[in-house]
């Protein structure tokens, strides 16, 4: 990952917080909390996307062609003359792809559980899917994909597009699911 080029990352053992209804002592209550704006400040700290520069070895090492990449503008400040391409680490996307499914849970809710609650979610349903965000929160920020998302040009569009087709060495799901 070419992340690590630039900044020592080290592990540490951490536990999951998984209860259903946290302590208000536990720092990651507050992203399985209700929405207010302290909720939205606190997701919005941790899925403000981190830009930075790839060298031209660092995008072939990310299997990208430089002639289709974006380059970095002088104007952003963080090339030290090095002729450098927009990157953005995959773990901050994801954190923000599950705030998206967040703010809009409720748009599946009617099909799912409308009839079955009568249209008013249980205590315990909200609560549950509080938790479950919170869980998945909590394993991207512990696994911290260091993947690298890309940017091109495309016809028509004034602002860089992200290439979201990260090459990627994954674990077999399917020989975990045959497992089971």
């Amino acid at each position: 990952a070419p992340i690590l080029n630039y900044i020592k990352l080290p592990f540490r053992t951490k536990q999951i917080s998984a209860r259903l209804f946290p302590e208000s002592s536990d720092p990651m209550a507050i992203f399985a909390a209700p929405p207010s704006k302290e909720v939205d400040d606190a997701w919005s700290k941790v899925s403000r996307n981190m830009i930075f520069g790839l060298t031209r070895q660092d995008l072939l090492r990310l299997g990208k062609d430089p002639a289709t990449a974006v380059k970095y503008s002088p104007d952003w400040n963080i090339s030290n003359g090095e002729e450098r391409y927009l990157g953005v680490l995959d773990a901050f996307h994801q954190v923000h792809c599950l705030n998206m499914l967040r703010q809009n849970l409720i748009i599946n809710y009617d099909y799912y559980w409308g009839k079955v609650f009568g249209f008013r979610p249980e205590a315990f349903r909200e609560r549950h899917l509080s938790h479950c965000t919170s869980i998945l929160l909590q394993n991207i920020m512990c696994h911290a994909d260091l993947g690298v998302v890309t940017h091109v040009w495309r016809e028509g569009n004034p602002v860089p597009w992200p290439d979201f087709g990260i090459n990627r060495q994954c674990r077999d799901f399917g020989a975990l699911m045959d497992f089971r």
